[in-house]
């Protein structure tokens, strides 16, 4: 029985009814439909319309109903459909099913996939701007020679080019369906570059982990600079925008991590890095 007596569920089957080939197979043909009738060019007089910001934005325990979509849950036990619906309330989805009635703020999902937002954890979002710059090339040799190297790009990001690179990888990666990242740029070359970073991560509105990593140059304040980026900018562990500590294994480092009383990421490129990581549980 639902907690939401204004919910009229169906019966669900544990799998959805449909095992997952046969159901994206059935549904394929309903997408390429849409796809192509989304291609179709307007008529000339037809103008664009700004979709407007739903009702009710940043209200606690706000209620959205996902209408009509094709939902992929990636969950065994709630199942995929070819027409179905997803209540969210607050930060949690309360229910998902065909034919839910809620009172609620509806957005039409009709000929679009619903399904959970990825989770990239592993990203360096200030690259986004370089981005095919070496497509072709070696990746550890090649990279540290163009731009990782000291006298290489890396070494010329202004605090501009930081704040640019981070709203856009933020956004690219939102239009392709990851909603959370953990971001460990190593371009926080002054103060002035962690502020840009962490500005144009808020602005994208996207659910994000800055991993303060460290610089290059004479104004590189890493690690230290860490407490104030926290008094600063991150008053509560349950923003969308959080803070961890980009750090190698190192025990000073770590330290101003602790003190900064948060998370701390270590970059493990190598099976040796690895290999020290699991070691410290033992």
């Amino acid at each position: 029985m639902s907690k939401h007596p204004e919910i009229q569920y169906r019966d669900i089957d544990a799998r959805g009814g449909m095992p997952r080939r046969r159901f994206l197979k059935s549904s394929t043909l309903g997408v390429v439909a849409a796809a192509i009738a989304a291609a179709t060019p307007l008529p000339e007089t037809a103008l664009p319309q700004r979709e407007a910001v739903p009702a009710g934005s940043g209200t606690a325990g706000r209620r959205i109903l996902l209408k009509g979509g094709i939902v992929l849950s990636m969950d065994r036990n709630v199942g995929d459909f070819e027409n179905a619906d997803v209540l969210i309330e607050g930060k949690k989805i309360a229910a998902v099913g065909p034919n839910l009635k809620a009172t609620a703020e509806v957005i039409d999902a009709t000929d679009r996939i619903v399904m959970p937002g990825f989770v990239d954890t592993h990203h360096h979002q200030y690259q986004a701007v370089l981005r095919s710059l070496i497509a072709d090339a070696l990746l550890q040799d090649d990279y540290n020679r163009v731009i990782n190297n000291p006298g290489a790009l890396n070494a010329y990001y202004q605090p501009d080019d930081a704040y640019i690179g981070e709203l856009l990888a933020s956004i690219s990666q939102m239009r392709a369906g990851v909603t959370t990242s953990v971001d460990l740029s190593q371009i926080s070359h002054s103060p002035a570059h962690s502020d840009a970073c962490i500005a144009g991560l808020k602005e994208s509105g996207r659910r994000t982990v800055f991993g303060y990593s460290a610089g290059q140059g004479p104004t590189n304040r890493y690690p230290q600079d860490i407490v104030r980026l926290r008094s600063q900018y991150f008053s509560s562990d349950d923003q969308l925008l959080t803070l961890a500590l980009h750090a190698p294994i190192d025990a000073k480092v770590w330290e101003a991590g602790r003190q900064a009383g948060v998370p701390i990421v270590s970059h493990a490129t190598s099976a040796e890095v690895a290999a020290q990581l699991i070691n410290l549980d033992r």
